[in-house]
């Protein structure tokens, strides 16, 4: 997956995530409205934990993606450069190549769409090297040795 791809993902799920917003709120506005629901103040508590939840993911995806975009094109990464957090990372394998950007930890992660945080297990393997590095790599209790390209 590339860099691009990961954007235009994180781009659909912040969309699916505002629809939800705006879906949530319109329900927090009628439970407000509405005195005859009993237990609304339970209602309410849930909906507005909901709410929260959702916000705290688009603060993440939002963060994520400003992060991205500001490292992404600037600043091109070479054979020697050490993997640090913000790099997209190649692992190239003679079965499959898997591309990784690495996020903080407080960035909103994905793995299956190659968002992995800077405290996962396969991050931590990764930012112990440089790009041009050939490492064994621990997957799923299996190890595979791979390339690591920028």
């Amino acid at each position: 997956m590339s860099t691009e791809k990961i954007i235009s993902c994180l781009d659909q799920e912040h969309k699916k995530l505002m629809k939800q917003k705006e879906m949530l709120l319109l329900k927090i506005d009628e439970a407000r409205n509405n005195q005859t629901i009993e237990d609304s103040d339970l209602v309410l508590y849930n909906f507005n934990s909901e709410l929260k939840f959702i916000l705290t993911q688009i603060e993440k995806i939002e963060d994520t993606l400003r992060t991205i975009n500001q490292c992404g094109d600037k600043v091109k990464r070479k054979i020697g450069d050490r993997i640090k957090i913000g790099d997209c990372v190649k692992l190239d394998h003679p079965e499959k190549s898997l591309l990784y950007y690495i996020t903080a930890s407080s960035q909103y992660v994905d793995p299956s769409i190659g968002l992995i945080s800077a405290s996962s297990p396969l991050a931590e393997q990764i930012l112990q090297n440089k790009f041009g590095d050939r490492v064994s790599i621990g997957f799923n209790g299996d190890s595979r040795e791979c390339l690591l390209l920028p």
